[in-house]
């Protein structure tokens, strides 16, 4: 296993408490770090993307969106949408503001990954908590319109069936 690896597995293993007290600055870059890593893997490994994200949003590190769009815009594909999508899916969270023009920007481009059976179905559950999110009304009802027609559409696009529970939680 590479040093980079093992360095983000340590950082990662790291208690809540100590989490809560780690700056914003080592979260991010860790976060930016953890990004890159996963972009370059044979596989993405969606448990720990996930994961990451979850324990960085109950450990109170509130402004990664910033950090998940800065490192998306730098260079756009299908496995950056796929990677920062899972990372999403675990950092989005119930009652939490979020970066709504991020939100949008992953919505605006399913379409072009209807296609790519990774990156589509990451970043259909990325917006499946936007709904319950401090988001913008207008921001809730532009990501329900997208599950619900996505939900509508899951037999002809192939989506997992849990994928698709998740939409329709997520529009009920």
């Amino acid at each position: 296993m590479s040093e980079h690896i093992l360095k983000l597995l340590r950082f990662f293993k790291r208690d809540e408490a100590e989490l809560r007290q780690t700056s914003t600055a080592e979260v991010a870059y860790t976060v930016a770090e953890l990004l890159e890593q996963q972009e370059g893997e044979e596989f993405v490994n969606a448990n720990l993307l996930i994961s990451a994200g979850r324990k960085f949003r109950i450990t109170g590190h509130h402004s990664l969106d910033a950090v998940v769009e800065s490192w998306l815009t730098k260079r756009q594909s299908f496995r950056r949408l796929d990677v920062a999508s899972l990372f999403l899916a675990g950092y989005w969270g119930e009652n939490r503001p979020i970066q709504e023009a991020l939100a949008e920007r992953i919505a605006e481009q399913l379409p072009r990954c209807e296609g790519d059976a990774n990156a589509l179905p990451s970043m259909l559950v990325a917006l499946c908590p936007v709904p319950r999110t401090a988001a913008s009304e207008a921001t809730k009802l532009l990501v329900r319109k997208v599950l619900l027609s996505y939900a509508m559409r899951a037999a002809e696009l192939k989506l997992e069936r849990g994928t698709v529970q998740l939409m329709n939680e997520a529009v009920s």
